[in-house]
């Protein structure tokens, strides 16, 4: 990483003496800025933009820290192969062409993985833009020559057209950064290289990213982790990873599309998720500017009303509080402004001056209710809108607790958010955004302060292995029904029957009412078949109800293969809920709930957790959706044991973690009664041969 971000020579194969070319575009960047070694390389070429050109990379006698290629694609390997006998520990590839053309492309980039490791050497692409290190002056890319304002920011975009926008960005707004990665196709070094770097990087206090797939899911989640311990890590998700595009024989499967994993993934690694480009550079100027606010109460100044009443109702939105001031700073308000309303938020008026603006930020930055500052004003005719910008400045610099501007207006705000801008304070264009960069700030200092928990392998972990060993596919119910009980799950008793006289029978075994079910792996939806028979009391109806279930199956079905009819007891009345569970290709084990029964995809409402499974996290996944109101009483009076739940939930969590094997698990519905009891009704756990 230090010979990609810090290198000390470079050689720059592909130069061109045609200025729209890439190759020139890079090496003129380069002789712009770079203090270190630089070397052409083009055999038709003998002098670029007044340096000597060579023939090969081979012919440089000097040593090699990067190359940067910019060749045509067919050519990619056999200059690779060069670089890696030249010694060059990286290669940025510009070039284009590969696996995002086809599969042409993805059997070049399969060789140039097989050189790379030949010679022991890191790839940045291909397909990039390059690298810039603004500290250093290194512009190794074919963007813009102008190199923004240095801020100890670090960016990293995997498309390059993003990477490019966020680079005018920095430019057309003063913001600026301390290296800029553009990683192309990722086939070596990726954001996980980048976060483990910059984790320890003093020239990064900030990470911004734009990401479309991740391809490496535990070392991701283990370095931005690592990363986000310290500093803020802003993700801007512009796509979803493919490989689970083909899955989903269970609801689980179905709801816990990729897209709805890559979020839990980020939220749980403590990233912060931007919504759009705004977001990404808005939250990146408020992360590199304010310190961490200490809670979630904000103190509103302003001039006017209205704006107050928005940024008012951004903060009820957004869950921050508008604390009560301590009744000293009410009256200093008072008696050193002719503000309106001095409890907050802080109504100035109209005519307020600067002196005004600074009573109350001095007072807000005293007061120990107050967290973070938002100063709005409004351009009137008798504000001193630039002086005011002075003040911000002033208390942001003296004072311990962070300070958003907004100016609301045109023409007449510029100047004072460019004096903001330029002394590193943190302006918005709405009141809304103010807020809602504070609350991610907020949460940020939240969760460096939360402790990480570990997954413990359960003490039934080797009976389940005995069970588990050689199975593949959907395990039968009775496999099923053990491996939950060693993993303290509750199930309905259970039996498989063949035969009407084998349902009667099951009846002396389990006390009726009884619920029956067909039973084959064919169907999802058993009910819309005819595959369900409720409150079955007598031997006679469970008789007749055995040959009514096989045949609706035969007739509403016909292909589905019947496996039997199972008889199970009936669940007392309570809330159907669903908990599933998955092993994503990228990222591992993920545990989905919500409610369930018919409901499950109706409602729609869950909420999704990736591994490690700890008590807490499980509690948090539940409160992530409205089934924690319900279970807590809400209008109901009905309160139900949410501790039996999340036993129930980490059962299944732990069960999954604990067996690579398990590809999915499901129960719906789990019944939660008004006694509080727990209990599964309908499951499934399939089996995925690793091995095949």
């Amino acid at each position: 990483m230090n010979h990609l971000l810090n290198p000390k020579s470079i050689a720059v194969i592909g130069v061109s003496r045609d200025p729209s070319k890439i190759g020139y575009l890079i090496f003129d960047n380069l002789l712009s800025g770079f203090r270190g070694k630089i070397f052409g390389v083009n055999p038709n070429a003998e002098k670029i933009l007044g340096q000597n050109i060579y023939k090969t990379v081979l012919d440089i006698k000097e040593k090699v820290d990067l190359v940067i290629i910019c060749v045509p694609t067919k050519l990619v390997p056999h200059v690779l192969e060069s670089s890696g006998k030249k010694g060059a520990s990286v290669s940025i590839i510009i070039t284009s062409g590969f696996s995002e053309a086809g599969k042409h492309g993805v059997e070049i980039e399969n060789e140039l993985k097989k050189v790379a490791k030949k010679f022991k050497m890191r790839l940045l692409g291909p397909n990039c833009l390059g690298v810039i290190n603004n500290f250093k002056c290194l512009n190794a890319s074919f963007a813009t020559a102008n190199l923004p304002a240095k801020y100890k920011v670090g960016i990293f975009s995997q498309s390059g057209a993003m990477g490019a926008a966020m680079l005018d960005f920095a430019n057309g707004s003063n913001f600026g950064f301390s290296y800029f990665v553009s990683l192309g196709n990722k086939i070596d070094i990726s954001e996980v290289e980048l976060l483990d770097s910059w984790a320890n990087d003093s020239n990064v206090d900030v990470a911004v990213g734009y990401l479309e797939d991740i391809k490496d899911g535990p070392g991701f989640i283990k370095a931005a982790q690592k990363f986000t311990a310290e500093k803020p890590l802003i993700i801007l998700k512009g796509g979803t990873t493919k490989e689970g595009d083909n899955a989903a024989h269970l609801h689980t499967a179905a709801m816990a599309q990729d897209d709805v994993v890559f979020d839990a993934v980020l939220r749980d690694c403590g990233i912060t998720i931007a919504r759009n480009m705004n977001d990404l550079f808005e939250l990146a100027v408020s992360f590199s500017q304010n310190p961490s606010p200490r809670g979630r109460r904000l103190a509103i100044i302003s001039n006017a009303g209205g704006p107050s009443v928005l940024a008012a109702d951004a903060c009820s939105f957004e869950s921050v509080s508008l604390p009560d001031f301590l009744p000293h700073t009410i009256s200093e308000i008072s008696i050193g402004t002719n503000a309106a309303s001095c409890s907050n938020p802080i109504d100035l008026r109209g005519d307020a001056n600067s002196h005004d603006y600074k009573k109350a930020l001095d007072l807000c930055q005293k007061d120990i209710n107050v967290d973070g500052i938002l100063l709005i004003a409004t351009p009137q005719a008798m504000t001193e809108i630039e002086a005011i910008a002075w003040e911000a400045i002033r208390s942001r610099k003296t004072g311990k607790k962070p300070v958003y501007v907004n100016f609301i207006g045109g023409e007449l705000i510029e100047k004072a958010k460019e004096i903001c801008q330029e002394n590193g304070v943190a302006t918005f264009g709405y009141p809304e955004r103010a807020v809602r960069a504070f609350a991610f700030q907020a949460d940020f200092s939240r969760r460096t302060k939360a402790k990480k928990e570990k997954t413990l392998t359960h003490q039934s972990y080797h009976t389940a292995r005995s069970i588990i060993n050689f199975s593949k596919g959907n395990l039968s119910e009775a496999k099923v029904n053990s491996l939950f009980r060693l993993y303290g799950i509750p199930m309905a008793q259970t039996i498989i029957v063949d035969s009407p006289a084998e349902a009667a029978s099951a009846l002396s075994v389990i006390k009726p009412p009884v619920v029956m079910k067909i039973l084959s792996p064919d169907i999802l939806h058993k009910t819309d078949v005819g595959g369900v028979m409720l409150g079955i009391d007598s031997e006679l109806q469970a008789q007749k109800a055995y040959q009514k279930i096989i045949d609706n199956i035969k007739a509403n079905s016909p292909k589905s293969r019947i496996k039997g009819v199972t008889v199970t007891e009936t669940a007392k009345e309570g809330l159907e809920l669903i908990i599933g569970a998955k092993r994503d290709p990228v990222f591992g084990p993920v545990v989905m709930f919500g409610f369930g029964g018919i409901f499950v995809e109706l409602v729609s409402d869950f909420a999704v957790s990736i591994g490690p499974f700890s008590e807490n996290k499980i509690r948090k996944l539940i409160r992530g959706t409205s089934v924690s109101k319900i279970i807590s009483g809400y209008r109901t009076g009905k309160h139900y044991s949410e501790t039996k739940l999340v036993k129930a939930i980490l059962g299944i969590a732990q069960l999954i973690n604990d067996h690579p094997e398990i590809s999915e698990v499901e129960i719906n519905p789990l019944v939660m009664a008004d006694d509080g009891s727990v209990l599964g009704l309908d499951s499934k756990i399939a089996i995925t041969n690793h091995n095949e």
